[in-house]
């Protein structure tokens, strides 16, 4: 197992001959370069049906992971009518589109809102880490639930999805890896988070994954990377656009992850970065291994995460300037249309606050999309009048995944096998058609 990211880690050392032979090994699999692998173990998909348009349409997908669970009361779908014990102390702005307000600490965002479509009707019934993780990245509900870890039987992440039909219908192999995860694993106190990998399908679709090795993303190491070699160099960009995304982990990651699809990326995820002070580790007095997730606000003392304070100093700031930027850089090169953007985390947070944090929620949460096939404008979904439960138009994970493969291009009876697995089902729900342009 590739030794996972801990607060404690020095990212100034280099990955161990073993773990970079493992990566280069699987981002070579990814691209179908593999002697002995057979592309014949996949199912061959029909065509996918045409009533739901822009079946296809996205080129590239960039999955911006909000690994934690972000409070999507805080956020998203703010209730300012509520009481002060669910409202928080956050207030909604408006946006350029009517009816579509967000969060004040989202300026940037809230000022190209015609862009987004807003999804406030989330919904599934698991309430750890890892389990709603392995929901939320792959659309099928996991084996059991709880803080689960990886298993040889997870189902694909959809970057491997998306890497297994690459090699099989590609009839020159390209160099190009088709799904590349930035800057880190993902891992609780407990276990890796599964899902992110390819599960069943095999290591040989895991992503490429890479290493920076400064805490200000200014230098990156991508195992076996000739085919990018020119996109992982992020000194190219000029010093105003490296600005405009952020210097910090997060914001190089989301810059690189751009480049990473101009150069021909399928999929890159970019999982939010941990904390690496030292108070991210304890929990309740405890010192822990690996920090507490960013986005998992329960409060001060679980790794100093503040639901208000983290949102407004350590979050939202962050996440509306890389965003803001990469939207603003894929329209002017004119990518945006075919290059999909998903914001999402495993779940959202309770509406009632619990001393200064909100501790995890699955009932209803947030999410967000754009470009790719995508209505810009649209707000999808409804909650009640304290953000707890969803009235209007439900959506599960199966339905959100089903609506990124789409239009992605992956049909959705498609079965896909490895040589040591039989044919299953990928994609469990249906696209959720008013989401998509």
């Amino acid at each position: 197992m590739l030794t996972i990211r801990t607060a404690t880690a020095d990212l100034t050392c280099s990955l161990s001959r073993r773990d970079a032979m493992r990566l280069a090994f699987g981002g070579m699999l990814g691209t179908g370069l593999v002697p002995g692998f057979s592309p014949n173990a996949y199912a061959k998909p029909r065509e996918e049906n045409a009533a739901v348009p822009a079946f296809g349409r996205a080129k590239s997908l960039i999955q911006i992971y909000l690994y934690g669970g972000p409070s999507h009361i805080d956020v998203w779908d703010l209730k300012p009518e509520a009481p002060a014990e669910i409202r928080g102390e956050f207030r909604p702005i408006d946006t350029k589109v009517p009816g579509l307000q967000l969060c004040e600490h989202l300026p940037k965002l809230s000022a190209m809102a015609d862009r987004l479509a807003v999804i406030r009707s989330l919904t599934h019934g698991e309430s750890g880490h890892g389990a709603a993780a392995h929901w939320m990245l792959t659309g099928r509900a996991p084996g059991s639930s709880g803080e689960i870890a990886p298993t040889p039987e997870d189902h694909p992440h959809i970057g491997s999805v998306v890497a297994a039909r690459e090699s099989q219908n590609r009839r020159v192999s390209s160099r190009v890896p088709a799904f590349v995860s930035l800057p880190w694993q993902i891992a609780t106190q407990i276990n890796v988070i599964p899902a992110q990998d390819a599960g069943y399908l095999g290591r040989q679709f895991d992503p490429l994954r890479g290493q920076y090795i400064d805490l200000q993303g200014d230098r990156f190491t991508l195992p076996d990377s000739a085919a990018l070699e020119s996109a992982v160099q992020l000194h190219r960009e000029s010093d105003a656009t490296r600005d405009r995304y952020g210097r910090n982990v997060f914001g190089q990651s989301v810059l690189l992850a751009r480049r990473l699809v101009e150069a021909g990326v399928r999929v890159v995820t970019v999982y939010w970065p941990d904390r690496r002070d030292e108070k991210a580790l304890f929990y309740n007095g405890q010192r822990q291994r690996v920090s507490v997730p960013m986005w998992d606000t329960h409060g001060s003392s679980t790794g100093d995460t503040a639901n208000f304070p983290s949102l407004k100093n350590r979050l939202l700031p962050p996440l509306d300037l890389a965003s803001s930027a990469l939207l603003d850089d894929l329209a002017a090169s004119g990518r945006l249309g075919e290059t999909l953007v998903v914001w999402t985390g495993e779940f959202g947070r309770t509406p009632q606050i619990q001393g200064d944090g909100r501790s995890h929620y699955s009932r209803a949460f947030s999410s967000m999309l754009a470009g790719g096939g995508t209505k810009g404008g649209l707000v999808y979904g409804r909650t009640d009048a304290t953000a707890s439960a969803v009235v209007d138009n439900p959506i599960g994970p199966g339905d959100f995944l089903a609506t990124i493969y789409h239009l992605l291009g992956v049909p959705s009876d498609i079965e896909l096998a490895s040589p040591e697995a039989p044919k299953r089902r990928i994609v469990s729900g249906q696209a959720v058609r008013d989401l998509i342009g």
